[in-house]
């Protein structure tokens, strides 16, 4: 991206292609990129497959909301529990110790590598966006407790940590740690 305009967000798949881009056209002047036209000439093209803008942003975060508070509303009419995913992520990205979700993920693994939501930080997969197979674990934990919570049912919790490490699953020819965490190979 870029603060001046044009200025937009470079997706997962948009950043490849730059790298990729740019290693087989080296740039003359080392102090610039060759970056190449994620448009192919058609202005508004590669919006959203390479690159996001400020505005499109904007206008998926207002969908998000509306869709989010019909949600909300739909629930409490119902008296159905909700598990607050934005909460969640909040919560894990916040940094506040104090912080339920921030503490439950700082004590996931011992070390730096485990886990936040940065890329290689063990609680999002490659593309950015979904979660590893330890944020979906921890992430079911919450909907899990949700729902013991509003039902009185008694679901067993998620060992997060078994799943992070790769020692829990139906069968443990098949157990392997959660490939996400970058640091953990470094």
């Amino acid at each position: 991206g870029s603060l001046t305009k044009p200025c937009g967000y470079l997706t997962l798949q948009g950043t490849f292609a730059a790298l990729l881009y740019s290693v087989a056209h080296p740039s003359k002047d080392p102090g610039k990129p060759n970056l190449p036209d994620f448009d192919n000439g058609k202005p508004g093209s590669g919006l959203g497959m390479f690159y996001i803008t400020p505005e499109f942003a904007a206008k998926i975060q207002t969908l998000n909301n509306t869709i989010n508070t019909g949600l909300n509303q739909a629930a409490s009419k119902t008296d159905t529990p909700i598990v607050d995913v934005t909460a969640f992520f909040d919560g894990v990205a916040s940094g506040d110790p104090t912080n339920p979700y921030f503490e439950k993920a700082s004590h996931i693994a011992n070390g730096p590598q485990c886990c936040g939501l940065g890329f290689g930080s063990g609680l999002v997969s490659f593309d950015g966006l979904h979660p590893s197979n330890t944020g979906y674990a921890l992430l079911a934990s919450d909907f899990i407790d949700t729902i013991n919570r509003h039902y009185g049912t008694k679901i067993p919790p998620i060992d997060v940590k078994a799943v992070y490490a790769g020692t829990q699953c139906g069968n443990p020819r098949y157990c392997y740690p959660d490939p996400y965490p970058l640091l953990t190979f470094l």
